[in-house]
């Protein structure tokens, strides 16, 4: 300890009769001090802009990309990114004899919410840019929306080029076990990941309608009761009906009879509504990197790289925007558009008019060009159901359309390797 108003010299703090930050006066001379090297700084990540204060801009070490000792460097968080639950929104870091001090600030990148659905196209794997204006028609045309913008194109890869990371290209692929996550006790007699009528749920509605009313899922279905909630659903049977515990007296009946109501196909993946509106409100947590939760899903992949045809693919990751719906209305939606019709098969049909005209390389400079739309001809379509994800705002932000028509490396368009659309006509003779 020291007296009060005495120097420390180790505190990094000017204080005492100190002339710099724990140095000259009474502690060692400030020409004895190591300065610092911003490129400590740099490390820190892109999420970090370095700021020079107004007290610096003149400082010749500037250039020599050094920091005196005692100066320092306003960190604050870049274009794109947050300050972490827990801090400010800057902070200063200050060099002390060659050392920074460590930052009071973390950053991570700003997230949307967005549903982003997957196409892949197995035999369209030489597809190139060019038909991407029709790959964009095509899904707004069989979803029937309003305006071209609520469908948007947010990556595209071809099995056969060298993917990029996850944070240059699409999402990442890993799919996260629904063990990996702590669900709420009340909703794990919904929480299976695989769809079916819930037989729990069909015992306690039966448990408050008493027994006047045999209730089955297929019952509710047939009352038009799946937008009701299990609480709405007594009241109107039984007012006043005591609801055994077992699950929420908000749950849907919707999330509680999905093959009933219409939501997906029995033992397909399904989450119910509850567990994802559970997870934007903050009160389940993902483990960091999943962007999906259910073991179903994870599953349902094994099961596709078993049984796929072994044809190579071309995967489009696109976003569907409905304004003015709530989730669950969007979810709703959903289901209609690719759950209850045949999506895969009006959507082929789609593109194959879209891409009327359209044409790709050859394979080699001197081969004829070929017909987009007579290679649809073998063309297979598989989809995976938009769902609510979070998605990094810079991604989002860069899907097509937006502004203008950006270039293919914008949208992280993967093609074949050594296979793109020529700059230069090599003569019909020429093989090689």
């Amino acid at each position: 300890d020291t007296e009060e108003g005495k120097p420390q010299c180790t505190d990094a703090i000017q204080n005492g009769d100190e002339q710099g930050v724990d140095c000259g006066g009474s502690c060692p001379s400030c020409d004895l001090k190591r300065t610092c090297s911003i490129e400590w700084l740099k490390q820190l990540g892109s999420g970090f802009v370095l700021t020079v204060p107004s007290s610096e801009e003149q400082d010749p070490l500037r250039k020599q990309g050094l920091v005196r000792h005692g100066g320092g460097r306003v960190l604050s968080c870049a274009d794109g990114y947050v300050a972490k639950e827990g801090f400010g929104g800057y902070a200063f870091v200050t060099c002390t004899d060659g050392q920074f001090t460590a930052p009071d600030l973390g950053c991570t990148e700003e997230m949307v919410a967005k549903f982003e659905g997957i196409l892949r196209l197995r035999g369209a794997e030489n597809f190139d840019e060019t038909t991407i204006p029709a790959i964009h028609a095509a899904l707004v045309s069989t979803l029937g929306t309003t305006t071209n913008a609520a469908v948007q194109i947010s990556a595209i890869a071809s099995s056969l080029a060298v993917i990029a990371a996850p944070t240059e290209g699409g999402p990442p692929l890993a799919a996260c076990s629904l063990d990996d996550v702590e669900i709420p006790a009340d909703l794990k007699p919904l929480v299976t990941g695989v769809c079916a009528n819930s037989a729990t749920f069909e015992r306690l509605a039966q448990e408050a309608a008493g027994p006047d009313l045999a209730v089955t899922c297929d019952l509710l279905f047939s009352l038009q009761q799946c937008p009701s909630t299990l609480e709405q659903l007594v009241n109107t049977f039984s007012p006043g009906a005591t609801i055994p515990e077992g699950v929420p007296p908000e749950t849907l009946i919707s999330d509680a009879c999905p093959v009933s109501c219409g939501k997906c196909t029995e033992g397909s993946p399904f989450i119910p509504n509850a567990l994802q509106d559970a997870i934007d409100r903050g009160e389940v947590s993902l483990p960091a990197g999943c962007n999906t939760i259910t073991a179903a899903v994870a599953r349902l992949l094994q099961e596709e790289e078993e049984q796929e045809d072994g044809r190579e693919f071309l995967q489009v990751n696109f976003y569907v925007e409905l304004p003015g719906l709530t989730v669950s209305q969007t979810n709703d939606w959903m289901d209609q558009k690719f759950i209850n019709t045949s999506f895969d098969t009006r959507y082929r049909d789609a593109l194959v008019q879209k891409l009327a005209g359209v044409t790709i390389p050859g394979e080699t400079f001197a081969a004829p060009a070929l017909s987009a739309s007579a290679i649809m001809s073998t063309v297979t379509v598989e989809y995976d159901k938009p769902a609510r994800r979070n998605i990094p705002k810079s991604r989002a932000e860069g899907s097509w359309p937006g502004q203008g028509n950006p270039p293919k490396q914008t949208w992280k368009l993967l093609t074949k390797i050594g296979l793109s659309r020529p700059e230069i006509a090599f003569p019909p003779e020429c093989s090689n």
